[in-house]
């Protein structure tokens, strides 16, 4: 299917959603109003009071879950890949991957108990931890931003976009961090742009490309589609140095995961799983395409080869966490205890580390 094609599907869809949708930035990310209490890091799980983190349990059982994942672009290539060459099961897990449409609907379904483990961006797992939640980030296979801004061919800059309006997917979502840590390395305030919602990633590229929006922000492989289509890159927010260190996308798990034996041991197989996948991420280029191919909906071969050469340089060779990444996203979140909250209490490394072993 070509851009061309599947943006004219999504235009009624795109321009339905900015009827409804239609706010400043400085209001969109905010979490609720009810006070942050400190939550107490995980206490770790020795090796000898977890189940092992082996294969079926004694009935011989795959155990299933399904693992919830926003948005449909590059970073989701290793649990696509987990899933695509049955990895999950080799360690006793029948994975099914549901797509949701942004991370803040799936931080309130961790909430409910719906799910245990997700692959979302790391903010919405932070703001749920700020205001008493019990979310926390478990591994992180993006720990920058692979997101970067296309704008009109007479967009040249970041502070040509003053006044202007910037798509992203949705408020919370890490194309709306984002675009927020894009404004504020040219000195802007999320106010002096409009930032408006379009649904998803694939909405955002045709917004653009039928002129709805001045920029949008996006990712491999839907960035390359953009660029094929004539549209300039206005900002590589991987070159904007710490502007662009941000946990985009990874693994995060409600904290009964890392106290309760059984569950710990559900989540150290699913690193390990998720760890090969990523690894064939960086390697594999025709896996690498074929999940392209069927989860993205991208035939061009060239927009395919082009997302895995940048993917196998920019997902890391592990999942372990980098407090420096946690740091840095505190400074982005519109929270009054962001900034001063201990960076410790929004991650665990516990489950990568317990896998890799």
């Amino acid at each position: 299917m070509t851009t061309r094609s599947r943006t004219l599907g999504l235009l009624a869809a795109v321009a339905a959603q900015l009827l409804l949708v239609s706010c400043a930035s400085s209001g969109g990310s905010s979490a609720p109003a009810a006070a942050p209490k400190a939550v107490p890091a995980a206490a770790p799980t020795s090796a000898s009071q977890a189940p092992t983190a082996g294969a079926v349990d004694a009935s011989g059982q795959l155990e299933k879950m399904t693992v919830p994942y926003t948005p449909i672009s590059g970073p989701m290539a290793p649990l696509w890949i987990g899933v695509e060459q049955k990895l999950f099961e080799k360690y006793g897990l029948e994975v099914t991957a549901q797509f949701v449409g942004g991370s803040s609907p799936i931080t309130q379904a961790l909430t409910t108990g719906e799910y245990d483990l997700a692959v979302a961006n790391g903010g919405v797992a932070a703001l749920n931890r700020l205001n008493g939640g019990d979310i926390m980030i478990v591994g992180i296979h993006a720990p920058t931003f692979s997101i970067d801004s296309w704008s009109k061919p007479e967009i040249r800059s970041i502070p040509e976009l003053r006044g202007k309006t910037i798509g992203v997917t949705r408020f919370g979502s890490s194309t709306h961090f984002a675009a927020i840590a894009m404004l504020e390395s040219a000195g802007m305030q999320p106010s002096d742009a409009t930032i408006l919602q379009t649904g998803g990633v694939s909405e955002s590229l045709a917004a653009l490309l039928s002129g709805q929006m001045d920029a949008v922000m996006l990712a491999p492989p839907q960035s390359f589609e953009a660029r094929r289509a004539g549209y300039h890159q206005v900002a590589l927010l991987s070159e904007l140095g710490e502007y662009g260190l941000f946990p985009e996308t990874g693994i995060i798990a409600r904290e009964a995961v890392l106290r309760e034996p059984q569950r710990r041991a559900t989540g150290v197989r699913f690193m390990r799983a998720f760890g090969e996948a990523l690894r064939l991420a960086k390697t594999d280029a025709e896996l690498t395409k074929q999940v392209f191919r069927k989860y993205a909906q991208i035939d061009d071969e060239g927009v395919l080869q082009d997302t895995f050469d940048f993917y196998s340089k920019f997902f890391p060779d592990t999942l372990r966490i980098d407090e420096r990444s946690i740091v840095n996203m505190m400074a982005f979140l519109d929270h009054p205890q962001a900034r001063s909250a201990d960076p410790k209490l929004f991650y665990d490394n516990g489950l990568v580390d317990e896998a890799s072993r």
